[in-house]
């Protein structure tokens, strides 16, 4: 077994000793950035394993369908790095959301349901936005804008 030390000095950088322990250990380098998506995906299919059963909330809620967890897979790898990863979880009527938080007043959230629709709402100060689109092959160009608006 081989041990691995951190020296947690002082000007030392994250991202360098996260893509030097990958590289170390997997003999490939992966990013900070992609070590976060990779613990929220994570938690994308802790979501799906729990809430992928009817009447998963004791109110006859829907399940997650595996449709919509492959698709919230892909909306989570398709997010730029310019923008914070989103808060996930479920909603009784089968859709995956996707939560940015900045403030009480400040808030966008998307829906993503089984038949790849996405619906959003934004808080800003006092304006609201809220609306739906299809989800394909790529992140709908309001999702980028409405969450970098937030300035978080």
């Amino acid at each position: 077994m081989t041990a691995i030390v951190w020296d947690f000095s002082d000007n030392i950088d994250a991202t360098e000793v996260v893509s030097q322990y990958n590289e170390d250990c997997y003999g490939n380098t992966v990013t900070s950035d992609d070590w976060i998506k990779n613990n929220v995906l994570s938690e994308l299919e802790l979501l799906f394993h729990d809430f992928s059963v009817s009447d998963w909330d004791g109110y006859n809620a829907e399940p997650i369908k595996h449709e919509t967890f492959i698709s919230a897979k892909r909306l989570i790898r398709m997010l730029p790095t310019d923008i914070p990863l989103p808060e996930i979880g479920a909603e009784p009527d089968g859709s995956i959301t996707f939560e940015w938080y900045r403030s009480p007043n400040y808030i966008v959230s998307m829906s993503l349901t089984s038949d790849i629709r996405i619906f959003f709402a934004s808080l800003k100060g006092e304006r609201t936005q809220r609306g739906s689109d299809v989800f394909y092959d790529k992140l709908p160009f309001f999702v980028h804008r409405l969450i970098r608006s937030l300035g978080v």
